[in-house]
């Protein structure tokens, strides 16, 4: 249905055509609306992961008919009536201009068709033909290949392609807005008593298809020579001892490859194993007395360590900690409760020493994977089934989540220093903390990577964009100012040609004389 149709103009569009624009429409509505959402990301509206998974379902079907309509046009031979004709086009715009500025103080008719038989005019037809061929099918293609890595397609892995695509989407998304808000603002200047009431369905059903509760965002020493005789070992050479009086196997291997790389390497071995190991065979196990973590930390010397350990405010981490379902499970199961449930003294590693995302995702992971990947057999064992993926499912892409984040970036408080509470359900779905310009990614899992917030070729957070296209964190920002140029002056053009409409009607309503 064309804006500015009458009924009997309306009646010669084909059904097909009639069909296609109101399919299309349903769709479209909600796309731009998640797709603003997911563009910016800084706002919870209905729930960002809702706009991820509804944008993308929608993307799809709509992609469809995006591509179907062109080939129904070639088919039925009706392209031609969308073809802009070569003579007479400037005096149609300018009649065209003159028909919604100074014809509607006039009074004058809405804008009639093309010629006897064709349904279009020229103005239509260098609108709608652009739209159709160029606009939509673009703006379906740059979001299919953005899905591409999804289906392992190498192009939208590169970061240059992945900027242009961004862009090119962004950029044609706006056009579609524009078009689509000047539509809607057109489909009132005639026959609106027929067209409004279904325009005001297709709005309240797209409301209804985008209405989701809100999330919550949240915030943001080597090892003494007699200890190494029995207890080095490798991954595949483990040390295994047998309890004399119970029967019970043991793992007592010690990999001294990892250990040299951990924070207490430098650390003799009987500092925290002291009483029960001054002899071999070593006491009774009830006699064995391991220091907890708290009793060194915060220390006092060397002079420095105050300071350092002052970053990590033990205290506080042992009260996080405290709260959580971990630390009532390890004192369930153990009888008491401490760090080394998740962190294995011999092998913890400082984060600074590992610098790269990637290294820190695994080192980070490790204590989680342990209790609670399909084939754990951690202390605090408790396997997500059926599989870790499986178990994220309401996360959109959640291969791809846990490949690129830590489990912390979502189970953790997003904005604090080495935070050591438990975010679960909606608490660690504060997709937007990472999903927008001020993204904690930076400040968190990529915290040593130089300039990874720096905005760079036009581009926030353009050090990630190195590795990963980040919804809304990696957004081209230098578009921000042009968009809302764009919305601001289409607005400001709508609005002033309302106020023209109501002042036209109350003229030619006044009494003459």
């Amino acid at each position: 249905m064309r804006a500015t149709a009458t009924a009997e103009d309306v009646s010669r569009a084909p059904f097909w055509i009639r069909l296609w624009h109101l399919a299309h429409a349903l769709l479209f509505l909600p796309l731009l609306a998640t797709g603003w959402h997911l563009h910016y990301g800084t706002v919870e509206l209905w729930g960002f992961r809702w706009s991820v998974q509804l944008h993308e379902a929608l993307g799809l079907v709509a992609a469809g008919l995006v591509f179907a309509a062109p080939l129904g046009l070639l088919a039925t031979r009706r392209v031609q009536e969308y073809v802009p004709p070569r003579r007479g086009l400037a005096r149609a715009l300018a009649n065209e201009l003159a028909r919604y500025t100074i014809g509607v103080w006039r009074g004058e008719p809405p804008a009639p068709g093309g010629p006897a038989g064709e349904r279009l005019n020229p103005v239509q037809r260098l609108l709608y033909l652009p739209l159709l061929l160029v606009v939509l099918p673009g703006l379906a293609a740059t979001g299919l290949v953005s899905l591409a890595p999804s289906f392992g397609i190498a192009i939208a892995t590169e970061p240059r392609a992945r900027a242009m695509l961004a862009t090119a989407h962004t950029l044609l998304a706006l056009v579609a807005t524009l078009f689509l808000l000047v539509h809607l603002y057109m489909a009132t200047m005639a026959a609106w008593r027929r067209i409004l009431p279904g325009l005001a369905a297709a709005l309240l059903l797209s409301c209804a298809a985008t209405a989701h509760a809100a999330e919550i965002a949240l915030d943001r020493a080597s090892p003494a020579l007699q200890c190494v005789g029995c207890h080095s070992g490798t991954p595949g050479s483990r040390r295994i001892v047998t309890d004399a009086r119970t029967g019970a196997r043991k793992d007592v291997t010690v990999e001294l490859a990892r250990l040299r790389l951990g924070v207490h390497a430098r650390m003799a071995c009987r500092a925290c194993h002291s009483r029960g190991f001054d002899r071999f065979p070593h006491r009774a196990p009830a006699e064995r007395r391991f220091p907890a973590c708290r009793h060194c930390h915060p220390r006092s010397e060397p002079a420095d360590a105050a300071a350092r350990d002052a970053a990590h405010d033990f205290p506080r981490l042992e009260r996080e900690h405290a709260a959580t379902a971990h630390a009532r499970v390890f004192r369930e199961r153990r009888g008491e409760r401490d760090c080394e449930a998740c962190h294995h003294p011999h092998y913890m590693r400082a984060s600074a020493s590992l610098l790269l995302p990637a290294r820190l995702r695994v080192e980070h992971d490790g204590p989680c994977r342990a209790c609670h990947a399909a084939d754990a057999s951690g202390p605090l064992s408790d396997p997500l089934r059926p599989d870790l993926v499986s178990g994220h499912a309401s996360v959109p892409h959640a291969a791809r989540h846990l490949d690129a984040v830590r489990c912390v970036d979502c189970h953790a408080s997003r904005f604090r220093g080495n935070p050591h509470d438990l975010l679960t359900g909606s608490a660690a779905e504060g997709c937007v903390d990472c999903h927008g310009r001020t993204s904690s990614l930076p400040s968190g899992l990529w915290r040593f990577v130089r300039d990874a917030a720096l905005a760079r070729d036009g581009f926030a957070n353009a050090g990630l964009l190195e590795a990963h296209y980040v919804i809304a964190a990696t957004r081209p920002v230098w578009l921000d100012r042009p968009i809302a140029w764009s919305l601001g002056l289409l607005a400001a053009a709508i609005g002033g040609h309302v106020v023209l409409r109501v002042l036209a009607r109350r003229e030619r309503a006044r009494p003459s004389g």
